[in-house]
């Protein structure tokens, strides 16, 4: 053999034995990098996942230990408006709200009220449709305004001029004792 021949033979060999440092034989569970330098091979999740995936676990968990808001009891409260002896029509609804005697809960302020239904009929809300009021003494109020259905808000001018709107003037009260609902019957406003 002569000195060319040898030195190609060996530059293949050695090229061949490189090329196999980065092709992993079956059943290896390594490989190497570029370099040849040996590094683990990724066999599903490695640690950075799982300590992400716990985290994430820990903090969803965190949150849904809230306790649920405060609610008081209510019983249902309902009646029917009639406005210069017609009932209310659907169409153009009237809006009903209590306002309790002895003023504002501070510590679990609530909001009752509701908008006239078919043939002048309402169900006072606090927390969810038709639920009522919490126990106690109130005075109801009626403004008969319009629906803005684009907004979703009650407003406009009151047909029945302010005459049923202030609290402190209103002849409308009632008493709601717990666990009894209560119903108004037949009110009847006037425009004139």
């Amino acid at each position: 053999m002569n000195f060319v021949t040898e030195r190609i033979r060996t530059d293949r060999s050695r090229r061949q034995a490189s090329a196999s440092r980065f092709i992993p034989r079956a059943g290896q569970n390594e490989t190497f990098g570029l370099a040849g330098v040996r590094r683990a091979k990724s066999i599903g999740v490695g640690r950075g996942q799982y300590i992400f995936i716990g985290t994430i676990m820990l903090l969803l968990a965190g949150c849904s230990g809230e306790e649920p808001p405060y609610r008081k009891e209510t019983s249902g409260l309902t009646g029917q408006v009639f406005v210069d002896g017609v009932a209310v029509p659907a169409t153009t609804p009237l809006k009903v709200e209590c306002h309790n005697v002895a003023g504002f809960d501070q510590e679990h302020t609530t909001i009752s009220s509701a908008l006239t239904g078919e043939d002048g009929k309402f169900e006072i809300s606090t927390y969810e449709t038709g639920d009522g009021v919490p126990e106690g003494d109130y005075v109801l109020t009626f403004m008969w305004g319009k629906m803005d259905l684009f907004s979703r808000s009650y407003s406009g001018p009151d047909q029945l001029k302010g005459k049923y709107s202030d609290e402190k003037t209103s002849t409308f009260k009632v008493t709601v004792k717990r666990g009894e609902p209560s119903d108004m019957g037949r009110i009847d406003l006037v425009t004139k």
